[in-house]
């Protein structure tokens, strides 16, 4: 049976990589922004041909 400072060294050490690796991954990701609107149509967008200032986005 695993005791609990052994746990713990082995929480540690998964902590320790998995920061490793978002640092690593972080460097080769895209910059992406997702916009998320509820009730949102094709026609409340400026670009769509909709009134434009008719969201908060546009400000």
């Amino acid at each position: 049976m695993i005791n609990r400072k052994m746990c713990y060294r082995i929480l540690a050490m998964l902590s320790v990589l998995s920061l490793v690796e978002i640092s690593v991954f972080a460097q080769q990701r895209p910059n992406v922004i997702v916009i998320l609107s509820d009730d949102g149509g094709c026609d409340d967008f400026g670009c769509f041909g909709g009134k434009e200032g008719a969201y908060t986005a546009y400000r």
